[in-house]
Parts: structure tokens; C-alpha cells; sequence
């Protein structure tokens, strides 16, 4: 008699450790909590999406109200002689403004010279009154505050008339 002895088959060895699943189809509880953890990932990340987009939004709105603010109360200063002394404040909704100006001392142009280094055109001891002296440059601030702080500020170069001794004397001559 001859004994044989037959080999054992060989197992494949990703039958081993490949996840074993029922007929039925569903999940493992590991797959579950793998894609509930990704997906609360995801929420997570919309969530602080949406609340930063929300901020943006809100500080464009309150921008657009404070630059509507300066435009309008740009617009709406008086070409009168008293810009010079121009202080006023006031108030809309949050927001409180104040707008001051001051006359822009004009520097004496200097006096034309000759080749030689002699005063060709001096200046005259009193200056005479031109259209030009007619017309005054004025520093004008407009500051807007929000609970005290400031929130912005522009500041800008108006032409104004000049003050009335400036236009009595332009009259006179």
C-alpha cells in the first residue's frame, strides 16, 4: 500500500485579515464612527466659514454707513467765510462726528533773483489784493467715533472765500 499523504491547501492570506461582512450588507461600527467623525470635521469647518463670512458682511455694512457718513457731511460744508473757525459735532444712530477746519497759512512766494544774485522783482511791503487773495485754503477734519473710539477719519483741502477784510480791500482799490 502506498500512502500518500496530501498536501493541506494553501490559505490565501488576505482572507485572513480581510473584515468579515454579512449577507445583510450594513456597516461596522468602525466605518460608522470613521464617517461620522469626518463629517463633524466638515460641520465644524462650515460652521467657521459662515460665522466669518457673517463678520466680513458686518463690517462692510458699518464701513459703507461711516464712508456714507464723511460723504455726506463732506458734501454738506458751508463755502462761507467762517470756515476758518468751522467746529461742529453731532450724532446718527452709534456714530458721532465732529468736523473742524483751520486756514492754511499760505507761504510768501520767494522773490525772483537775477543771474547776478540781485532782487529783481522784490516783494511789495504791502501785498496787493488780487482775485487770487480772494480765495483761502482750509484744513478740514472730519472725525467719526463709534463708544469713543475712532473709527475713521478724513481729512481734506477746501477753497473757501477768503475773510471779508481780504474781499473789503480787493473792493477798494
Amino acid at each position: 500500500m502506498s500512502s500518500e499523504v496530501a498536501a493541506p491547501e494553501a490559505v490565501p492570506s488576505a482572507s485572513i485579515a480581510a473584515p468579515r461582512r454579512t449577507s445583510d450588507g450594513g456597516f461596522t461600527l468602525l466605518e460608522t464612527l470613521i464617517a461620522l467623525v469626518v463629517a463633524s470635521i466638515l460641520a465644524i469647518g462650515l460652521v467657521r466659514y459662515v460665522a466669518a463670512s457673517h463678520l466680513l458682511a458686518r463690517h462692510a455694512d458699518e464701513s459703507f454707513a461711516v464712508a456714507t457718513l464723511i460723504a455726506e457731511l463732506g458734501g454738506a460744508l458751508p463755502a462761507s467765510a467762517d470756515m476758518g473757525s468751522f467746529d461742529r459735532s453731532g450724532q446718527r444712530g452709534d456714530l458721532r462726528w465732529h468736523i473742524t477746519s483751520r486756514l492754511v497759512r499760505q507761504p510768501a512766494p520767494p522773490p525772483s533773483r537775477t543771474i547776478d544774485g540781485q532782487q529783481d522783482n522784490p516783494a511789495p511791503a504791502q501785498p496787493e489784493a488780487t482775485p487770487q487773495s480772494l480765495w483761502r485754503r482750509y484744513a478740514v477734519s472730519i472725525d467719526v467715533t463709534r463708544d469713543g473710539a475712532l473709527v475713521d477719519r478724513a481729512e481734506t483741502i477746501r477753497l473757501g472765500p477768503a475773510p471779508k477784510e481780504a474781499a473789503a480791500t480787493m473792493d477798494a482799490q
